[in-house]
């Protein structure tokens, strides 16, 4: 009877395998819980919501997040290589830009790839992607990492304390220890209070021990209760890779069955509807060779400024770029496919559109080289341009692709984009705008050097417009010398705490104090 009792049907084997998992935490899970609430807190107090707080402390954060998370899968038995480990290292390497840089642009794009970089880096370290390398499926491998991994267990941070507490007879200890100290909290700040107000003594007492407790006491509740959330995402992601919480979501079959799906559309409809662009491409080529391909000399047309002739025709092929790019997207992941390969058809619109838009991204960086020729650098030619180069890549290697099948487009491209970005992060922006600008001036190439371009740049350009103060043209001499106060005067109410300390600062400070 009990042999027949244990029969198992499909019915039974399904209902067992979407019943929810039970939740093991260990000691180990407790105390990296309680670690990731104080994470979170502090990823909000230096972070999200004080002005100028992005420094030094970001630094230290990411770089004790990182120590610990790697200590942690070590301890749940997660076996780290080198490999694994490489993505770490990148992440801390681009962090320091957080202590080195006073650019908040800069700032932002660095903690934005850190945080991506790092989730993804979770993943492949815990072998929970939908391949081993890098390949064709990232796009589903970081879908996982950034939603599925994170909410998956989005509330294992609170639980891994109590559950693991109430297994042990010391963690049952300190959460009856800790639940007295929560329930007595509010009595205790009351009577604190009255007696305050009742005793001028100990009114006196409490001032001297508790100064501004109580005027900062709401930010620090603020702070503490929006980390929460920040702490939950962070430790759910870690606790989910690490017991490979999600192995049933986005295997690889289920991520090449979602791909194969998507390759719906037929490949006449895809070849009728880039037809029409690449005739219009052909008859802008055409009509307008004499306006756009004079980038190339360095003659523009007579009957424009070099100012109209390259911020017009610069953008607008940007975007003729990047239209190009999710036009070739659609015929990658929509075009239906014959036994898994590329229709030639296809294959032949992809190169044509491709050489199009490298040319079109040759002309346009042409036309921006005669633009800060004429005028000089700012940040807002300077990262269009890197921009452009990265579609420069990206574009040459999906041509490269349709002759090199086996190519790993999205691998090859990740590398590339990593370099790229930190090529663009230590470059040193600002501080290469300010040097370009004065140096262009200094040796007659530039008429004048525009100061006032110089109030969207950081301190890192100070060191720059100094050399300019005592400047043989009155004019440029009087506007550095009011770019210098302007910028001495924002040091009075920026201070040097340890969380928003950077290098650039520092040197901006020093250097006008010894001048």
């Amino acid at each position: 009877m009990n042999e027949m009792n244990e029969i198992k049907t499909p019915a039974t084997e399904a209902a067992a395998e979407n019943a929810p998992q039970k939740q093991h935490f260990s000691p180990v899970d407790a105390i990296f819980a309680l670690l990731f609430f104080v994470f979170g807190d502090l990823t909000v107090r230096w972070f999200f919501f004080v002005h100028d707080s992005v420094g030094l402390g970001t630094f230290v954060l990411v770089a004790v997040i990182t120590a610990l998370t790697l200590s942690y899968l070590k301890l749940k038995k997660i076996p780290l290589t080198w490999k694994s480990g490489v993505p770490f290292g990148v992440i801390l390497l681009f962090s320091t830009v957080l202590f080195l840089s006073d650019n908040d642009f800069i700032k932002m794009i660095a903690v934005s790839f850190a945080v991506i970089a790092f989730l993804y880096a979770v993943l492949a370290a815990c072998k929970n992607g939908a391949e081993e390398k890098m390949g064709d499926l990232l796009p589903f491998d970081l879908l996982k990492s950034t939603v599925f991994m994170p909410f998956s267990r989005f509330g294992a941070v609170c639980k891994a304390p109590v559950i693991a507490g109430k297994n042990t007879a010391f963690g049952k200890k300190i959460l009856l220890v800790l639940g007295g100290i929560l329930a007595a909290l509010i009595p205790t700040v009351s009577v604190f209070r009255l007696l305050s107000d009742a005793d001028g003594a100990f009114s006196n007492l409490t001032d001297l021990l508790f100064s501004n407790f109580f005027e900062n006491l709401p930010r620090e509740i603020f702070y503490f209760c929006f980390g929460i959330p920040v702490a939950m995402f962070l430790f759910g992601m870690l606790y989910a890779n690490a017991t490979h919480a999600a192995d049933n979501i986005l295997t690889r079959p289920q991520c090449e069955s979602t791909r194969d799906l998507l390759r719906f559309v037929p490949v006449l409809f895809t070849a009728a509807a880039i037809t029409p662009i690449l005739i219009v491409y052909v008859l802008f080529f055409f009509s307008q060779t004499s306006y756009f391909l004079s980038a190339f000399s360095g003659i523009r047309p007579e009957e424009i400024t070099f100012a109209e002739y390259a911020r017009q025709g610069f953008f607008e092929l940007c975007r003729v770029s990047v239209i190009n790019l999710f036009v070739i997207l659609f015929a990658e992941i929509f075009t239906k496919r014959q036994d898994g390969k590329k229709s030639p058809v296809v294959k032949g619109y992809i190169v044509t559109l491709s050489v199009f838009t490298l040319g079109l991204i040759a002309i346009a960086l042409s036309k921006m080289i005669l633009y800060i020729d004429a005028y000089g650098l700012s940040l807002r030619r300077l990262y269009p341009t890197w921009f452009m180069v990265v579609l420069t890549v990206l574009f040459f290697l999906i041509l490269l692709k349709q002759f090199r099948e086996k190519l790993p487009l999205l691998r090859v491209f990740a590398i590339s984009f990593t370099v790229l970005l930190g090529v663009l992060l230590f470059a040193d922006a600002d501080a290469m705008v300010a040097r370009y600008n004065v140096n262009a001036y200094k040796t007659g190439k530039l008429d004048t050097v525009d100061v006032n371009m110089m109030y969207e740049l950081s301190d890192s350009a100070i060191p720059y417009v100094l050399e300019l103060v005592d400047d043989e043209n009155e004019a440029v001499a009087a506007k550095a010398r009011e770019f210098i106060t302007f910028k001495t005067g924002t040091f009075s109410y920026r201070d040097d705490r340890f969380e928003s300390f950077n290098l650039a600062t520092h040197r901006a400070k020093k250097l006008l104090e010894d001048t």
